[in-house]
């Protein structure tokens, strides 16, 4: 499964339980147990590609200086 599959999935798995008011406590359990294993493993990916990326661009060779969870800092000179 790619990260892409697995979003879609949890997309829909939430849609299925927005518009569902007869599902079973088991169902919607299992769907919520469903959702939260794509979570991790999207998680487990993002993770992953985090440390790839700064495997590739170290802040030293960056001029930029990429800070990654959302923040960007100008470089220094």
């Amino acid at each position: 499964m790619t990260y892409d599959e697995a979003i879609k999935r949890i997309e829909q798995i939430v849609q299925e339980l927005e518009q569902s008011d007869a599902l079973s406590m088991d169902a919607y359990q299992a769907k919520a147990n469903e959702a939260k294993e794509l979570l991790n493993f999207c998680q487990k990916q993002l993770t992953n590609w985090e440390k790839k990326m700064e495997a590739i661009v170290t802040p030293e060779e960056d001029p930029w200086r990429i800070v990654f969870r959302g923040r960007r800092e100008t470089p220094t000179v």
